[in-house]
């Protein structure tokens, strides 16, 4: 996810697992208006082995 001033652009990929090969993508963009209050920025995102949690 990347948050920019009028939303968030969120990109995903989706890897195989035996072939660890990218078999599709996908980008969206989610205006903040859509989100509304709850883009909370007192929540803590960590990265760990690659997943957003």
């Amino acid at each position: 996810m990347i948050e920019q001033a009028n939303g968030l652009l969120v990109r995903a990929r989706m890897i195989g697992i035996q072939s660890k090969v990218v078999v599709a993508t996908a980008q969206f963009f989610i205006s903040v208006w859509v989100l509304g209050d709850d883009m909370s920025h007192s929540e803590n995102v960590k990265m760990r082995d690659g997943m957003t949690i």
